[in-house]
Order: structure tokens, then sequence, then C-alpha cells
């Protein structure tokens, strides 16, 4: 991210030099991408994305780039397809009569417009009002990222995109409706809490300046996969029920950690004579019980390409 400098020049120079340089900047500030190699009768690769936009995230660096050109096929998640985007759409939208106003307690919904309205002043909550509770509070913690970038392409959408065009096997890890079941299974007062214990983090990361997802996002472009490990559990096992929370971040990360890994893994005994490149969120490494320690314990030999240190394997 480029700031706190001005160059006074024409608006056409000014989009030559953002043409001309935002390739460099970003290679050079994604230093050390999260990039595994599988060894095999051919190599396969595992690279941990962040699912945002981002102008850093322009340019794959050399490494991934050339481990994604020689895959025979790619995969993501979930799938990419306009339906199953759809689906995903129609997911997070309330029942009529069930939105934010009808089912949120009143000090809780007048705190959440308020971090609404830090982020940005013109920020209603009224416009959010139709989105199921969990939505929300997802859409609430990735909000400021998005409007800074409304136009970008998450990473994993471009990854996807690619490969279809160029005529690359696109296949999906997991089903949407895998995906959705970790929220679509909470029940209503689970969704509160998690929605009460995300307006709680947002607050106090508002009063003290900080920007989570720009931290994560830092950590992700310089590739500290341990840091990056603290902070997500700084993120999911705090708040006010630690039960609640370490049960739901055993849901989302470490119970589909098992499952992709199996399903990895599956996937490279049954192809061994193909490349494979499983792009998978950052997250689903950064723990002891990893995507890419998972798949040792399987047999599989597992290295961080272009990075040595352990704590970071």
């Amino acid at each position: 991210m480029i700031s706190g400098n001005r160059i006074c020049c024409s608006g056409a120079t000014a989009a030559v030099l953002l043409f001309l340089l935002l390739p460099a900047l970003a290679a050079a500030e994604w230093a050390a991408p999260f990039l595994w190699r599988i060894e095999g009768d051919k190599p396969s690769y595992l690279f941990g994305t962040i699912h945002l936009a981002d102008p850093r995230l322009a340019i794959l660096p050399a490494a991934v780039d050339d481990a994604f050109k020689e895959a025979d096929a790619v995969y993501t998640e979930i799938p990419f397809d306009p339906q199953s985007m759809g689906r995903v759409v129609q997911a997070t939208v309330a029942p009529s009569g069930k939105g934010l106003a009808a089912i949120l307690p009143e000090d809780l919904h007048a705190r959440a417009a308020a971090v609404l309205r830090a982020i940005r002043p013109e920020l209603d909550i009224a416009a959010f009002d139709g989105l199921r509770v969990w939505a929300f509070a997802t859409q609430l913690v990735l909000l400021e990222a998005q409007l800074s970038n409304p136009f970008g392409t998450p990473l994993d959408l471009r990854l996807y995109r690619r490969a279809a065009s160029e005529g690359k096997a696109t296949r999906a890890i997991e089903t949407i409706d895998e995906q959705l079941e970790v929220f679509g299974s909470l029940s209503r007062d689970e969704e509160i809490h998690m929605l009460r214990d995300t307006v709680d983090y947002m607050e106090e990361a508002q009063s003290e300046g900080r920007d989570i997802v720009g931290e994560m996002l830092d950590l992700y472009l310089t590739g500290d996969l341990a840091r990056l490990g603290e902070l997500l559990e700084e993120t999911m096992t705090g708040g006010s029920d630690a039960e609640f929370n370490e049960r739901f971040a055993r849901k989302l990360l470490t119970d589909r950690d098992k499952r992709i890994a199996e399903r990895i893994a599956r996937r490279l005994r049954e192809e061994p004579g193909k490349v494979h490149f499983f792009a998978v969120g950052a997250g689903h490494f950064a723990s002891a019980e990893g995507i890419q320690h998972r798949l040792r314990e399987k047999g599989f030999t597992v290295e961080r390409v272009g990075l040595v240190c352990p704590g970071n394997r």
C-alpha cells in the first residue's frame, strides 16, 4: 500500500506511473508467500490465500506464478461458478421480518450502528437490515477493507478465473453446503453472541486505532505464519464465552483442516501424474494441526518453498 506521499502530475501521467510501478511494488512487498511443495511423481503445491482484494496482491510472486503455470488442475475452497455464488448470496439473506432490527437487542443494534459509522460516517445499519446476523458479523469485520478496494477481485477468485482462461481444470475442495453449514448451524442466540463479540472486538480496535484486517494482510504479505496464527487465535478464541468461541473455531478451522487434507491426499493418490495447485485460506496452515502438517502425517513430503525457518513450515 502506498500512502503518505504526494506526486504532482497530470492524471494521465499518474495513471501511467501506477500501471508501471504497481507490479514492481506488489512483487517487492509480497516477500514470502505461503507456498508449499508436495513431492511426488510430479510436484504439486499448496498455496495459502487471503480472501481479500488489495493492490499488493495484483501480481503473484514468481515462485507462486511458476507453480501455477505448472499446474494441470487448480483447486479453490469452493466453486466460483455463478450458480454457486448465487447460493452463497441467498444464504446470507434473512427471512422476511427476521432482519437485524427485528432480532438484535436494542443495545447491540445501537452499538453495531456506531461501529459502522466509525468505519464511514455515511454508513447506515438500515442498509444491512436484510442480512442474517452471522452474515452481518462477518461483513462488519471486512467492510473497511472492501470499501477501500470496491472494484477489486479477491485473490481466490482471480486464481479461479485465470485457471479457467488458461484451460486448466478448475475444481473445488469443499461444497457450498459444507462451508455454509458452519454458520447455518448456529442458533439465533449463538449468532447474536457472535455479533456481540465482534462488536466488542471492533470497538476496542477502533479505540486503539488498530486495523485488524490490515494487520492480517501485512502478516500475510510478509509471510509470517507464526504471528498470523497468533492473531487468528486472538480474534477467534477470546470473547465473553470462550467455550462457544473455541467450539466455533474448531468447526471453522480445525475440522475443515482435517477434511481438506483428506481430500487433497486422496486427489494426489488418485492422480499422481498430474500437477495439482491447491489454493486454500492461509489460516488453514497457521496451526500445529494445519493442512501441511496433516499431509506430512499421511506420509507426504511437504516443504515450504523458499523458506527454511522451522517456525514457519
